[in-house]
């Protein structure tokens, strides 16, 4: 007779082999929702796009074993990039071991996540982005049974990440451009792949999203990646309000009010309301419900700008009616330029003002009235890099003034990008090269550019003072063109090139002195060289590309009245596009102990003092006592101690 205690254990066995072995053939799906628009990749998941869809976590060990820490990922697609971020639990931060910078193999030593995704129609060859917690990343491309491909790299093609350690995790993103290999991106195409973590020690710990048995790299233990259609809406933050603190702590909810030194904030994360010092602050992001903004904006010497509407000009101050701030009377001193109508920047680096201008990369120092550049060529890449941040939907220019060198510098300009990379990784948008003897535009969409034609050689004229170039586009009709020295060298026309975009971008391989950078944004420009400025000129530019000098400018009963060696010149506003007033030898105050304030229309400095449920309240260095309602704030930057 059989035993019935023995036959129990039997059945219990081989039910349990059963349900491992279904519990390996049956992969893990997610839903990869598409994004218009895209994180930025800085290691911070606090984009909208990444509260949208959803988070999967559970990672196991191999063998299944239960993970001693908690691993969650998203992702999201779009024509150009898979997006994906991973959120690693760590109680430890201070062991977190990420020594390899670059695409050194040995990070797979580090605390490091692997992406790991099979190509559809070679499920034996797979893609692999390796991201340590530090500055490390690697991509390679494996079949299996075979060493990785020592040609193959996604560097080139705009592959980006980004790991920032936060209190009790770090966190990865990466932007990785799989049209440029084997991976078309498009609703409804399934891609077998998995997300790994390693953690190094004694012993090394393992672990993976979809359950892996020996090897995480295996596609035998791939999941699955299904692209689907739009993200769902993102669902508003209780309370609205985000709070970054200076030891990297993220609190979510409602702002209260900061007065007198203390802060005090409620968020459905904790039972009661926290208070805490003004001074744990770094940055402010309100749940801003009014737009700020107006048709002209002014931008200052002290690197402020504000909008508003003009009301009255004179020799010695600025009268605007800001929707936000009120009256204001600007003192003609500070005044850097005024932008009527669209928008219009004359960035003339003899006044030794960058703002609004951002350094990506590279060093600037002002110097023989001129912005220097320098870095220098390596492997190709571009090491002098200026931002500007501007949206952009409407037609660009951007008009460029430089020394010209002995042997041409390669210069490359981005317009509609939709963001600044440190090497001129594009993504999105309307570029123009410019290398040794020739001259070209292209479009690039984040897949492949457009063919590089027509084409130009370069040849500057013997004597020449300035090099003189321009470089427009309008998202209307896809049209861009590029001129040198006043003549037209290049145009393309891309019917299907981006229709906006965030970020106007120049840069330089080579040593450079630059001294003026225009950006005309829904306006016309010149189409020839402007000459420079005389000590204490102004300059207006006018609607027909014409520039007019006046020694002074007024504005008063609907008009500007402009003082020229000619007398007098009555102008209507609508004819004005902007106007650049000269440098002045007194500085603007020193504005270190004020925080940034940003508006949809405005950006200036304010030494905040209190915020209630309907102000922000503070002084600022040049403009005054100012009461700012809080419904058109976007965000506040406090000051480094």
């Amino acid at each position: 007779m059989s035993n019935p205690m023995r036959l129990s254990g039997i059945l219990l066995a081989a039910a349990t082999a059963l349900l491992s072995a279904a519990a390996w053939a049956a992969p893990r799906e997610y839903p990869v929702f598409h994004t218009d628009h895209p994180p930025f990749i800085d290691g911070d998941v606090r984009d909208d796009i990444w509260r949208a869809v959803p988070w999967s976590g559970d990672f196991t060990g191999l063998q299944g074993a239960k993970a001693d820490v908690d691993t969650q990922f998203a992702m999201a697609w779009d024509e150009k990039f898979l997006y994906v971020a991973v959120r690693c639990q760590e109680p430890k931060p201070e062991a977190i071991h990420a020594e390899i910078a670059g695409g050194d193999p040995r990070i797979v030593n580090d605390d490091h996540i692997e992406i790991l995704l099979a190509s559809p129609d070679k499920p034996a060859v797979s893609f692999q982005v390796f991201v340590n917690a530090g500055r490390g990343r690697l991509d390679q491309r494996v079949e299996e049974g075979k060493p990785a491909n020592p040609e193959f790299s996604l560097e080139r093609a705009g592959l980006d990440s980004a790991a920032r350690v936060h209190a009790g995790e770090w966190v990865v993103e990466a932007a990785i451009p799989l049209p440029q290999v084997e991976f078309p991106l498009k609703e409804g195409m399934t891609y077998a792949g998995n997300i790994c973590r390693v953690r190094p020690g004694a012993p090394v710990k393992e672990m993976a999203w979809n359950p892996v048995q020996r090897d995480l790299r295996r596609s035998a233990g791939f999941g699955v990646f299904k692209l689907c259609g739009p993200a769902p809406k993102a669902p508003p933050i209780q309370g609205g309000d985000s709070v970054s603190l200076r030891n990297d702590d993220l609190l979510n909810g409602a702002f209260l009010r900061l007065a007198d030194g203390k802060v005090r904030f409620s968020s459905p994360t904790f039972d009661e309301e926290v208070s805490f010092s003004s001074g744990e602050l770094r940055r402010l992001d309100l749940a801003w419900t009014e737009v700020d903004s107006a048709p002209s904006r002014f931008f200052l010497n002290n690197g402020d700008q504000v909008c508003g509407r003009i009301i009255s000009l004179s020799a010695e101050a600025l009268e605007i009616e800001s929707p936000s701030l009120g009256r204001l009377s600007i003192p003609r001193a500070l005044l850097s330029n005024v932008s009527l109508g669209g928008f219009w920047l004359d960035s003339r680096f003899e006044t030794g003002l960058l703002s609004p201008w951002k350094v990506v990369s590279g060093n600037c120092a002002f110097s023989k009235g001129a912005l220097q550049l320098s870095g220098g060529s390596a492997a190709g890449q571009y090491l002098g890099i200026l931002s500007l941040p501007l949206h952009q939907d409407k037609s660009v220019t951007l008009i460029a003034e430089y020394d010209p060198a002995p042997a041409l510098t390669p210069l490359q300009i981005q317009l509609f990008a939709d963001q600044a990379q440190p090497q001129l990784q594009i993504r999105n948008g309307i570029v123009l090269h410019i290398v040794p003897a020739a001259m070209f535009v292209v479009y690039n969409d984040g897949q492949a550019s457009s063919p590089v034609r027509p084409r130009q050689r370069l040849a500057p004229a013997p004597g020449t003072e300035r090099v003189w170039i321009k470089v427009t586009y309008d998202p209307a009709d896809g049209n861009a063109k590029a001129w040198y020295n006043g003549n037209q060298v290049a145009e393309i026309t891309a019917p299907t090139g981006p229709k906006e975009g965030d970020c106007v971008v120049f840069g330089a391989a080579r040593p450079l002195a630059l001294r003026r950078l225009a950006v005309y944004c829904g306006l016309p420009a010149p189409d020839r060289p402007i000459p420079a400025a005389k000590p204490g000129e102004i300059i207006s530019y006018l609607s027909n590309g014409d520039a007019l000098r006046a020694s002074q400018v007024e504005f008063a009963d609907g008009n500007f009245v402009f003082t020229t060696e000619f007398g007098p010149m009555k102008v209507s506003p609508e004819r004005v596009v902007g106007i650049a007033f000269p440098p002045k030898a007194e500085k603007p105050s020193a504005a270190g102990s004020a925080a940034l304030i940003e508006t949809s229309g405005s950006r200036f400095a304010l030494e905040v003092e209190a915020i209630t449920d309907e102000f922000v309240i503070g002084k600022s260095p040049d403009l005054g006592e100012l009461k700012l309602p809080r419904r058109v704030v976007k965000s506040i930057s406090f000051p480094a101690l």
